[in-house]
């Protein structure tokens, strides 16, 4: 895992600060409605906590000033496929939709008709690649004129997204959060008990060597 997994710091738009210091939307549905609300392609990284050419393209590759400067125009989404709470839905969305199945894998999205723009696959060390990888995909958007939107909606719509998992995922922070206070407290009652017992039976021999 990266070194500073699970160390989170968040933008004033909930998204966490990461590659490029720029904010990464953990979840699709937050990252979709940013990009319809802001007219912006929708950048999907899809990722792993173990994925080591993806800690490569986030931390050698992404804070390169000609591919941040691009990912700074997009809408940005980090998805995860193997790490709660949404990695069952993130790896669906990568393999039904888009027939891919490994990290890491960038896709482009316009949100105007849920229509890819760009993909991408793999690890590449040359930043210019991917900035021309993500140019390509701006001037597509710039250029293109909507098609309808696919009946029943964009892709998330008709595989609804578990935005409840999201609420069920705090609730369990906090009860874990609670048990390992419940754990430690049960812990210093116990060290305490012990401590007392060896101090009473101290007292006892020393009152039967007197």
């Amino acid at each position: 895992p990266p070194f500073d997994y699970g160390s989170e710091v968040y933008a004033a738009d909930g998204g966490v600060v990461k590659a490029g210091g720029l904010s990464w939307q953990t979840s699709y549905l937050q990252a979709w409605n940013i990009a319809v609300e802001k007219k912006q392609p929708l950048f999907l990284d899809f990722t792993g906590v173990t994925c080591v050419n993806c800690r490569k393209m986030e931390y050698r590759v992404f804070p390169d000033d000609s591919v941040k400067q691009l990912l700074a125009q997009v809408a940005r989404a980090e998805l995860w496929v193997d790490k709660p709470p949404f990695g069952d839905w993130n790896s669906k969305l990568e393999v039904e939709r888009f027939q891919f199945a490994a990290q890491p894998y960038y896709v482009v999205l316009d949100p105007r008709d849920d229509s890819v723009l760009e993909t991408k696959d793999g690890y590449d060390p040359d930043p210019a690649i991917f900035a021309a990888f993500l140019q390509s995909a701006l001037t597509r958007y710039a250029e293109r004129t909507p098609s309808a939107m696919p009946a029943g909606g964009a892709w998330h719509e008709r595989n609804p997204f578990p935005a409840d998992r999201e609420q069920f995922h705090v609730i369990w922070i906090v009860s874990m959060a609670i048990l390992a206070g419940v754990v430690g407290l049960l812990l210093w009652l116990i060290v305490a008990l012990v401590r007392q017992e060896r101090s009473k039976r101290r007292e006892d021999a020393e009152l039967a060597a007197a």
